[in-house]
């Protein structure tokens, strides 16, 4: 049985750990390095959690006994008061097709629905479409693709109504 536990800044080495090592691989499939694209999710550090952590980010870990094996974060939009965003999903190779990649999902769904969310927002490599059609499973369509000159590929937008 997967536990979920909010997590603070006190926990950003755990949590950078938990998302490089889930993203390692698609970093390698797009063939990026830190040194080109350091914001790229996969090179997630301490630091970068704990500054997300502060300026409003939840983040909740997934633990199997005392391991940690997934990560979640999510956040109310500043400006858009029933819109909440879902990022970083991570859940280690190893323990994926489990189903805690969903319950992580679904935790931060509930979270955002009691904020006040009634849509939220992800975003994912947009060549990725089998991590596409896992996010259509889940009820999520895709809404926009976007191009940013600091990635080199397209992002795709996704978004799903929530309510009880």
């Amino acid at each position: 049985m997967l536990r979920l536990e909010q997590a603070g800044a006190d926990f950003s080495e755990i949590i950078s750990e938990l998302i490089m090592e889930s993203f390692s691989q698609q970093a390698k499939i797009l063939g990026i390095t830190e040194k080109e694209y350091p914001n790229f999710v996969a090179f997630e550090t301490p630091g970068k959690v704990s500054r997300r952590i502060k300026r409003g980010e939840r983040v909740v870990l997934g633990y199997l006994l005392e391991k940690p094996v997934g990560t979640v974060s999510y956040k109310m939009d500043d400006n858009a008061p029933a819109k909440g965003y879902i990022k970083r999903l991570a859940v280690l190779p190893e323990f994926r097709g489990k189903g805690y990649g969903a319950l992580l999902l679904d935790y931060a769904e509930r979270r955002l629905l009691e904020c006040g969310a009634n849509r939220v927002e992800i975003s994912i490599v947009a060549q990725f479409r089998r991590l596409m059609e896992y996010y259509r499973s889940l009820g999520y369509r895709p809404v926009e693709v976007k191009v940013f000159n600091t990635l080199p590929f397209e992002v795709l937008y996704l978004e799903k109504t929530i309510n009880l």
